[in-house]
């Protein structure tokens, strides 16, 4: 029971995130060369977000 509950529980989250242009690219440099990579992408993906927000 517990099981399903969290099953089902991050089925609905993995539903939730959109998949956005950062997160497909984000997806392929993690796949092709290694989760650093691909994370390095997100954080880049984050400091624009965060100086486009800054301006406004």
């Amino acid at each position: 029971m517990i099981i399903t509950l969290f099953t089902y529980i991050l089925l609905g989250l993995s539903l939730a995130i959109p998949a956005g242009a950062m997160t497909v690219q984000m997806t392929k440099q993690g796949m092709r060369n290694g989760f650093l990579h691909g994370w390095f992408v997100g954080i880049g993906g984050m400091t624009v977000d965060f100086k486009l927000c800054s301006f406004y």
